[in-house]
């Protein structure tokens, strides 16, 4: 006995070497907070002038001074702003925290107090990076979709005229001026002309569902079901699933990648459209199902750590963060709606312990990959660099940690299954 006792010690100090135990990782709402503080803290409210870096705690100076920008990136008016001010929407539900809530308010009130300093550099003194200038030019999707969804949620919770205006504003173009193919699907005009890309169905999709109730018109949300089935109809790979990044009308042929952000972005946005969209809707089944495949193709090529690939079927090319949690916040939301059977969950859990290995403990996110523009060779994404805490991938990580809580019941009020949205 006693010399058994010895070879069953000599065994499990074996096994404790050959596989130290992972070190614990943080729960969503830790991470959460350490994400929502840090934008807090680093989110200024000031102006600076570039020419002498004289910083302004006040209003910028009259009459318009050409070099006076606004200094807080969080304060600017672009896509990947508008994914954090829904994930910091998110945030504030998730945790009962109403400050992140709070912070999307404050964020809006500044950008519109200061909207015509900045219009007047941009129309009268025709300076073409004057802060807000996306706002100015609006001749594209990534001008406008993000922000207007997040800003549809602001007008939502304060009814502020200045709001609605450039709601309508934005609505007239997404519909009227964007360029479309013959059926409605919206392209654009490069990098070849009538070019699909994937990423523009979260850049129209979650505006206009929104938009469809603020302004009780079903056109805007069977625009948004229009979209998902043109853009699936025409960038899904038959062989693996996935959608490609791209799709071009000159050729009717795919791209060359299976780029993760972008299959991030549809996803994102087909939640969105199920999560506003009318339970008695005719084609609400046949849009879970188109989910519901898609999902199920990017769970089979999820990594054996918990992340995706930057190119999803290529193994070689690495792993990168801002799809992974795009991918975690869709299959945690898909199970907690009950689009997909609880066995998805699972990757949920794997993808989002990833994901918060990589969150620093000053809140800073890493292997974000930066701006993507369509590549037409497998390399141009392999090559594609990951910037410490790009800010591409943090509305994201808000999103999915949001959703992990729902999904691991740790909302304290109403019914854990779902989201407040829940319809």
């Amino acid at each position: 006995m006693r010399n058994r006792l010895i070879l069953l010690g000599w065994l499990q100090l074996i096994l404790s070497v050959a596989s130290p135990a992972q070190p614990p990782v943080e729960g969503p709402r830790h991470i959460l907070e350490l994400l929502g503080n840090r934008i807090m803290a680093e989110t200024s409210y000031r102006f600076i002038d570039t020419t002498n870096r004289t910083m302004m705690v006040t209003n910028p100076p009259r009459p318009v001074v050409p070099s006076v920008r606004i200094l807080s990136d969080y304060n600017d008016w672009n896509y990947f702003m508008g994914v954090v001010l829904s994930g910091m929407m998110r945030t504030a539900e998730a945790t009962n925290q109403s400050k992140y809530r709070e912070y999307v308010l404050k964020n809006f009130a500044f950008i519109f107090n200061h909207l015509d300093y900045f219009r007047d550099q941009w129309e009268i003194q025709q300076i073409p990076r004057a802060s807000f200038y996306r706002v100015f030019r609006m001749n594209m999707l990534d001008d406008c979709g993000a922000m207007g969804s997040a800003l549809a949620e602001a007008y939502q919770a304060e009814r502020d005229p200045r709001y609605l205006r450039m709601l309508q504003r934005i609505g007239n173009y997404v519909r009227k001026v964007q360029v479309r193919l013959a059926d409605g699907t919206l392209a654009r005009p490069d990098p070849r002309y009538m070019t699909l890309w994937a990423d523009d169905l979260y850049m129209s999709v979650p505006f206009l569902v929104r938009m469809a109730e603020i302004a009780n018109d079903p056109r805007y949300s069977e625009d948004a079901i229009s979209q998902v089935m043109g853009f699936a109809k025409r960038l899904v790979d038959p062989g693996t699933g996935l959608l490609k990044h791209a799709w071009f009308s000159d050729s009717e042929e795919r791209s060359v990648a299976a780029w993760g952000r972008a299959n991030g972005w549809a996803v994102m946005a087909q939640v969105e459209l199920l999560s506003h969209l009318h339970p008695s809707h005719s084609l609400k089944d046949s849009l879970i199902g188109t989910l519901r495949r898609h999902l199920t193709a990017i769970a089979r090529y999820q990594s054996e750590g918990g992340l995706w690939h930057q190119v999803l079927d290529r193994p070689d090319s690495y792993l990168e963060t801002s799809c992974s949690a795009m991918f975690c916040y869709g299959l945690a939301r898909a199970v907690n709606r009950g689009w997909l059977d609880q066995s998805f969950a699972q990757h949920a859990r794997r993808a989002w312990r990833s994901i918060a290995s990589r969150v620093r403990p000053d809140g800073q996110i890493e292997g974000i990959c930066r701006g993507t523009e369509v590549g037409f060779t497998m390399q141009y994404y392999f090559e594609r660099p990951t910037p410490l805490n790009d800010t591409r991938g943090i509305g994201a990580v808000l999103l999915a940690g949001a959703e992990m809580i729902w999904l691991e019941g740790e909302v304290s009020r109403g019914d854990s299954t779902k989201t407040p949205e829940s319809k």
